[in-house]
């Protein structure tokens, strides 16, 4: 009996299940809604995405020990397209929820942008890079 496989391979290939929206978790409505401050310097590369710069000694006693024998007292983080256009926002004025607005307008073909944003901006918040106002 000859072997009757199709050419096309999709042919085969078991539908795709319909994608499920994600459940958002109940911090972001908080975080999106407090104005966002950045904390630390940034710098733009010729391609328009930004180095985020970091101290390396974020301590008194060390800063004023280490940091003079240090040809650098920082170092940069460079970001993608997304976290660029994010911290570019995050000026004092705007809260997370108009940056998220701007975002989805900006990046129409990404997913979740909402989403990776608030767990973006949470890290910052968290690491120090950002400050989160509540207000009223």
């Amino acid at each position: 009996m000859p072997d009757e496989t199709p050419d096309d391979p999709q042919a085969i290939a078991p539908a795709a299940p319909p994608a499920t929206p994600r459940v958002e978790p109940g911090w972001v409505p908080d975080l999106l809604s407090c104005r966002l401050t950045r904390l630390r310097g940034i710098d733009r590369g010729d391609d328009g995405r930004v180095w985020l710069r970091v101290p390396r000694f974020d301590g008194s006693i060390l800063r004023r020990v280490l940091v003079p024998l240090l040809r650098n007292p920082e170092f940069r983080i460079r970001l993608d397209d997304l976290g660029s256009a994010a911290i570019s926002r995050c000026d004092g004025e705007r809260t997370g929820e108009a940056i998220a607005q701007d975002l989805v307008a900006c990046f129409p073909d990404q997913p979740d942008v909402r989403l990776r944003l608030a767990i973006f901006l949470r890290t910052l918040v968290a690491q120090g890079h950002l400050r989160a106002e509540r207000l009223g």
